[in-house]
């Protein structure tokens, strides 16, 4: 990758997503996050349902073996942090 090109490709990413968020869609579809936007999971999802997904990952793979290294990791799962930033807008479930 040349430098320029990547950090003119994410700003581009961010601007998209925003967008999206903006007129109401969503960062992912029927084939879920992934790898290449669970950095930005935070603009879409508050830090507490975030909070739950590590929580029902934890009780279904307390081992870390399914899809290991994946999304929620052994060591986030066992802080606060949230992937993506700082959280977005709320999500009503």
């Amino acid at each position: 990758k040349i430098p320029e090109e990547a950090k003119a490709c994410d700003e581009a990413v961010v601007d998209i997503f925003e967008l999206t968020l903006r007129l109401k869609g969503t960062l992912s579809g029927e084939h879920g996050i992934g790898m290449t936007k669970s950095k930005y999971l935070g603009m879409e999802l508050s830090s507490g349902v975030i909070n739950i997904m590590k929580q029902l990952k934890q009780v279904f793979d307390p081992k870390g073996i399914l899809n290991p290294g994946k999304i929620f990791t052994i060591d986030t799962l066992s802080n606060d942090s949230v992937i993506g930033g700082s959280g977005g807008r709320a999500v009503n479930l």
